[in-house]
């Protein structure tokens, strides 16, 4: 019994000590596999990012667009104004152009777009942006949307200031094409840049094209058109527009007055400069420095040295004092009438009153 017992005792020992080995080596292989897969480097494909929504892009399109959206809907014109004023002069971002930004907010709320289209034009052509300004037009009219009289009406007047004349006049023909009735404002825009171009004839087209529409000139329009006449030597259509201005009841103006004056004087017709003349005393027109200088140039021209004298006199009884211009014509004048001690005179008046004629002569 002893015996036996010692040896079951022996054998139990084993066992457990086998166990522990068995458990222990498996406990090992159980830890070394875990241990593999937490730094083992699975396969994976890279995250993407998501897609970006063709209509309104990326969350910062989407809010800005959110925005603007709200201001018109509210009415709130002027905030809306600056605000997309300093999307545009930022460049626009996010958006790529102003005719992006246009599309994403047309389609993000179409029912706003002609609004919206109408403060886009407006806000571009008043931060100078004249190019943007017209690719924004053409591309409205392109979509059938016809903006605001206002805003055509800023952007005709920007691009004139910044001698775009050629596209001033593709911007007023595309008007034309449509049913819209063009102010006196637009006209006279469109009809400037013509004679600007040297294309007094469609300035006349244009002028005529006003009249049968009803659509009264202004005294602005008629000022241009004699101005292109004269610096055409079309004299005749000159004196021919002034009668009209006229009939038509309209008071000449200055520039009116000046504008002949000038014409007459390079045409060599002293006798109508001066009826021109007496005609602005009658209409209680003051001359200014620029009449002056153009009656003496025209008299010193037509060799007319008396008269031209007569009117340095009469200039300086104006209170007028000579400028640069002045002297230079009374120089130059003088000289070509083999005055040569008359010139001498006016160089040496000239230097002590500053002026360097070197600058002016011709």
């Amino acid at each position: 019994m002893a015996t036996r017992l010692r040896l079951v005792s022996r054998s139990s020992r084993y066992a457990t000590v086998k166990l522990a080995e068995s458990t222990s080596a498996c406990s090992c292989r159980l830890f070394s596999a875990s241990s593999d897969t937490t730094h083992s480097e699975p396969d994976s494909q890279p995250e993407q990012a998501p897609p970006v929504n063709p209509v309104t892009g990326d969350g910062e399109r989407l809010e800005k667009l959110r925005n603007l959206r709200v201001l018109l809907q509210q009415n709130r014109i002027e905030t809306a104004r600056g605000v997309l004023t300093s999307l545009v002069r930022s460049g626009s971002a996010p958006f790529t152009s102003p005719k992006d930004l246009f599309s994403a907010f047309s389609l993000s709320s179409p029912s706003l777009r002609n609004d919206f289209s109408y403060l886009l034009l407006s806000v571009l052509t008043e931060s100078k942006m004249i190019s943007e300004a017209t690719d924004l037009f053409f591309a409205l009219r392109n979509e059938g949307i016809f903006p605001s009289s206002d805003s055509v009406t800023l952007l005709l007047d920007h691009l004139v200031k910044a001698k775009q004349f050629r596209v001033t006049v593709n911007v007023f023909l595309n008007l034309l094409e449509s049913d819209f009735r063009p102010s006196k404002f637009m006209y006279g825009k469109a009809i400037q840049a013509a004679v600007k171009l040297s294309d007094l004839g469609k300035g006349l087209e244009l002028f005529n094209r006003m009249k049968h529409d009803r659509i009264s000139p202004t005294v602005f329009i008629y000022n241009v058109l004699i101005d292109g006449s004269c610096k055409t030597g079309r004299i005749k259509d000159a004196e021919e527009l002034f009668d009209e201005m006229l009939k038509r009841r309209l008071v000449p103006t200055l520039v009116t007055y000046n504008t002949l004056i000038d014409g007459y004087c390079k045409a060599g017709n002293p006798e109508k400069t001066f009826k021109v003349r007496e005609q602005m005393e009658a209409d209680n027109i003051n001359p200014n420095l620029v009449t002056f200088n153009t009656l003496l140039k025209g008299m010193f021209k037509a060799r007319m040295v008396e008269d031209a004298e007569n009117v340095l006199k009469e200039m300086k009884d104006h209170g007028f004092v000579p400028d640069a211009f002045t002297f230079s014509i009374l120089f130059d004048g003088y000289s070509s009438n083999e005055k040569a001690e008359a010139a001498l005179g006016v160089y040496e008046t000239a230097v002590d009153s500053g002026v360097k004629m070197n600058a002016y002569t011709r």
